[in-house]
């Protein structure tokens, strides 16, 4: 045995602890937020979309402090009993508006938070990986799902919404390839924000309805990553939103927060020259506009998925991420740049028949059970042009597989 034969076994252990990024598993990191509201807050929206409580839009309103409030006490009540539950504390003004927050935390270090929205309470859970998620749904579901029931909160289709965030780091690993497949894969698939997943033109505004010369500029910026111009992923990030969203134009809080409701949201992965622009004050678009950038400044950045539609359990937010986190290695894995479709250069989204075929095939390529997102599809009750084609060409498709339509949740058997 020669000089290193006794130490050659102890070094590459030493190496393998001491380089973990070449050989760990690549896990994306995610954060939920997780939408519930009242039988109170739909009725006044219905009555008064634009007008809710005191406040306007702002997320604060009384209906929403009164919820708040009756949550944290069932949920002090509730672990009284329940050993594993270390704390549950009101926190007074402590949110980004400066709004109450109920936050539950375990024996175990887990915990989740309640905050206000417009028009519900947005429950954000920490950033957890796919594994740590399928861990921890059963708690999800009893401890939130449930005890939301408990006092009256449930989620709705109709309002909220199911967003996923996704940490860019962790997820594009630095790859910019695979950000502008991603990119170009949600351009191409406008079937996923008209109805596949969600159809909400408020907060998830479909890619292929920007405006023609964001879509030719959109064309221009893929080329130029195409051509080596464009190699790091925030720079890729920054020219799409400033060059293509902004068009060119000055960052103000009016434009940040128009583009933030597109079905995906990236502007917390741009570097935005936002200093002379952008200040807190009465305008409500400048003062969230900056909460947004102050943020970044504190928490990673990410990249939102905004076409999902609220998740009525724990099940569906686990196919929610295993969708997204699906695609993700499918589009890291294919062998050619995506190429931008002539619909979405065109503005056009597929007619039913095609939407439901596209959405099929999405699934299937991300290695996802398209029997899973079947409550998805469009039915009578969505105002959707077209959706008993869409349906029934959907269903015809889930048939060829065995044992799908069992493998729906119950939460929405029969819906």
């Amino acid at each position: 045995m020669g000089p290193w034969g006794f130490w050659t076994p102890l070094f590459l252990a030493w190496v393998l602890l001491l380089s973990p990024p070449a050989f760990a598993e690549w896990l994306p990191t995610w954060g939920g937020e997780i939408t519930f509201t009242s039988a109170i807050h739909k009725r006044l929206m219905k009555r008064a979309p634009n007008t809710h409580g005191s406040e306007g839009t702002k997320p604060w309103s009384q209906e929403n402090q009164d919820a708040l409030e009756k949550f944290y006490r069932h949920m002090k009540q509730v672990a009284r009993s329940r050993p594993d539950i270390a704390k549950v504390k009101l926190l007074e003004a402590e949110d980004k508006w400066g709004n109450d927050v109920v936050r539950v935390t375990y024996t175990d270090g887990w915990f989740y938070e309640v905050t206000m929205d417009p028009w519900c309470l947005e429950v954000i859970l920490p950033p957890f990986t796919l594994p740590e998620l399928r861990k921890n749904k059963t708690r999800l579901q009893q401890d939130i799902y449930d005890q939301m029931a408990k006092v009256d909160l449930f989620p709705d289709r109709d309002v909220g919404g199911g967003h996923l965030h996704m940490g860019a780091e962790s997820g594009f690993k630095g790859s910019v390839r695979l950000f502008r497949n991603w990119l170009v894969d949600h351009a191409n698939h406008s079937e996923l924000a008209e109805g596949a997943l969600e159809r909400d033109l408020d907060n998830a505004l479909p890619l292929h309805r920007l405006k023609p010369n964001q879509r030719r500029l959109f064309k221009e910026l893929i080329a130029k990553v195409d051509s080596g111009e464009i190699t790091k992923v925030r720079q890729l990030a920054t020219r799409f939103v400033a060059d293509v969203l902004f068009e060119g134009k000055p960052a103000t809080g009016k434009r940040i927060m128009q583009y933030k409701y597109l079905q995906i949201n990236i502007l917390r992965m741009a570097n935005l020259d936002t200093w002379d622009t952008l200040e807190p004050n009465e305008r409500w678009a400048d003062y969230e506009a900056w909460v947004l950038y102050d943020e970044v400044e504190k928490h990673a950045r990410t990249a939102e998925t905004r076409h999902l539609a609220t998740q009525m359990s724990a099940q569906h937010l686990v196919n929610d991420v295993e969708l997204l986190e699906g695609r993700l290695r499918y589009l890291d894995e294919l062998k050619e740049d995506l190429p931008i479709s002539k619909a979405f250069l065109d503005g056009k989204a597929p007619p039913p028949k095609l939407a439901a075929q596209q959405f099929y095939n999405y699934l299937v390529e991300s290695g996802q059970d398209p029997g899973h997102f079947l409550w998805h599809v469009p039915n009578a009750g969505d105002k959707i042009r077209g959706w008993k084609v869409w349906r029934t060409e959907f269903e015809r498709l889930t048939k060829k597989c065995p044992g799908l339509l069992s493998a729906i949740p119950e939460a929405v058997q029969g819906k």
